[in-house]
């Protein structure tokens, strides 16, 4: 039972540590976007697999597997940056920053 209890709580603490992708739509600015673990700011605005443009913040699912509902696919056209790069793209398969 201890086993189970400690399991829940470290579910917990990891989900609550877990930001939602969909959070980063509300950060209008590089720095305020960059400062969460699952944003990045991209040069211009994403584009999203409609053709429709989103904001310059947007986020990579935390398990792109089970991305959180609402969520939509995007593409940085040019720079994408993040607290561990800058100056790259973001590769649309793994949502992962490669040379531009």
């Amino acid at each position: 039972m201890k086993v189970i209890l400690v399991s829940l709580l470290v579910l917990f603490c990891i989900s609550a540590i877990a930001q939602d992708a969909n959070q980063c739509l509300q950060y209008p600015t590089c720095k305020e976007c960059i400062a969460h673990n699952l944003c990045g700011w991209c040069a211009n605005n994403v584009v999203y697999e409609d053709g429709t443009l989103g904001p310059r913040c947007a986020g990579k699912p935390f398990d792109p597997a089970h991305p959180p509902p609402g969520w939509k696919p995007w593409t940085c056209p040019k720079d994408f940056q993040n607290l561990f790069c800058y100056g790259y793209k973001c590769d649309n398969t793994t949502y992962q920053c490669v040379s531009a």
